[in-house]
This record gives structure tokens, sequence and C-alpha cells, in this order.
């Protein structure tokens, strides 16, 4: 079992020490040792700790704790064994359960390459992850640049030092291809920007639209009630005037409304 104290550099540090400061901590130990270092982190588990169940990456929260795995190809044997990792974070320590010493070679890169290795959890964290993705690039460069040689060559009818033409070729082509999706998009920028003014402006017609028919509506039903003309109507003989003050209350009171709300 291996404990490093979490600072601006990974200081490793002995049980006695750790307990006495009482320092937030990264705990790195073997399956044989994952009961006591559990322990002694205050971590409680709920499931069984078992690296040979590992077979995807995950995380899962705990009442305690959270809980994930890690199971990374071998860069060397992709398709064989594995690199199976059980991990566990509480409130101030991090358990990384490990029976092959690749976690600590990792850690080991993080405090050769690191100048701030682990001032908190989440920056160990964040270390840590990145390393054993920081050689993924460069493999995945390799097999791309395998496979171009295998489909720019496949018959072995040109000379291998002359395929740098083809290479210079497929580089103007990613090139050209980069420009071509930045201008879609930009493309695709000016269109939206184009299509929410011509939105604001059908937004503005029928703001204007609906304050002409919130103001005509009533002015309709007054005239329409009036234009009846029953016999016992009120103001049937001489409410011609009184109709043209109604109408033009109404109009004044939609406006005043229409500016309070700052529609108009």
């Amino acid at each position: 079992m291996i404990i490093l104290a979490l600072g601006e550099t990974l200081e490793p540090i002995d049980e006695e020490l750790f307990k006495a400061e009482d320092r937030s901590a990264v705990f790195v130990a073997t399956s044989k040792e994952a009961k006591e270092v559990m322990e002694l982190a205050e971590m409680v588990y709920e499931g069984d700790i078992n690296l040979q169940t590992v077979s995807f990456c995950r995380m899962e929260a705990q009442q305690e704790c959270l809980a994930g795995s890690f199971c990374i190809p071998k860069l060397l044997d992709v398709l064989g064994s594995r690199y199976r990792i059980l991990f566990f974070i509480n409130q101030r320590h991090i358990v990384i359960i490990d029976d092959n010493d690749f976690s600590w070679r990792l850690i080991m890169r993080i405090r050769q390459n690191r100048t701030k290795q682990g001032e908190t959890r989440e920056h160990f964290i964040y270390n840590f992850i990145g390393q054993f993705m920081s050689r993924d690039v460069e493999t995945l460069g390799r097999y791309e640049k395998l496979i171009m040689d295998m489909e720019e060559n496949e018959n072995g009818f040109f000379a291998k030092k002359r395929l740098k033409y083809f290479g210079i070729i497929a580089d103007r082509a990613d090139r050209l291809m980069g420009r071509t999706a930045h201008l879609l998009e930009y493309a695709k920028q000016v269109q939206d920007a184009y299509q929410a003014q011509v939105d604001a402006q059908q937004n503005r017609n029928m703001q204007f639209l609906t304050v002409i028919s919130t103001i005509f509506f009533p002015l309709t039903l007054i005239t329409g009630w009036y234009g009846m003309n029953f016999k016992n109507m009120p103001e049937l003989e001489n409410g011609y005037p009184g109709v043209i003050v109604l109408g033009l209350v109404v109009i004044a009171g939609c406006i005043f409304i229409f500016k309070k709300k700052k529609i108009l």
C-alpha cells in the first residue's frame, strides 16, 4: 500500500504520519490490501472489490463514496489482456485498487511531468486520466498511417519513396475539406442570423396587427350592437354622439393600456 498526500506535489507518506497530520490523500493498493485501505480512508463500499469482474469503465454513486472502474487495453496488446482498476472517492480521499503497477507508473509520470500534481482530488483525477489517454493519439496516428499506406499502394504499383506525393495530396484534400466545412458552418450562421431578422420583423408585424385588431374589436361590437335598431333600444334616437364618444374612449383606453405595457 502506498499513501500519497494531496498537494502541489504528490508526496509519499507513511500511515502514522497520515493519521497524525490528518491530510487528504491518494491510496494505491492491491486487491489483497483493499479492506485495510478502505478502513484507513474511512470509506464504506457496499459491493465486492474484485478486479476480475471489471470489464468496462463505469462510475456509480454509493451512499458513502463514488465508486468506479477502468478497463484499459494495453497499447502493445490491444486485443489481449487489459489493465483492470477500481477506484473510490469520498469527500477527502481517493483509493485506487490495482494488482499491477500500472496506476503507480501513471502517478510517477504525473510526478515527473506535472508542476501541480494534485492540489485537489479533482486535479489529481484529471492528471491521472490524462496520463493513460496521452499515448492514444500517437497510437491512433500510427494505425491511420498504416491504413493509408495499405490503401494508397495496395497492389505495390508505386515505389514507396514516391508515396509522399499522395500524402501531400491527401493533406491538401484534408485542408480543403476543413475549409469547406468552415464555409458551410459560416453560411449556416449567416442563414440563422437572416432568419432571426425575418422572424423579428414578422413578430413586429404581428404585434402591430394585434394592436389594430384589439382596438377595432370593441368598436365593431359597439357598432354592431347599435346597428340592430330595436324599438326599445336605449339612446336609439339621439345616441349617435354618445356612440362616438364611447368609441373614442375605447380607443384612448386601448392606447393607454398598450403604452403602459410598452407594446406601442
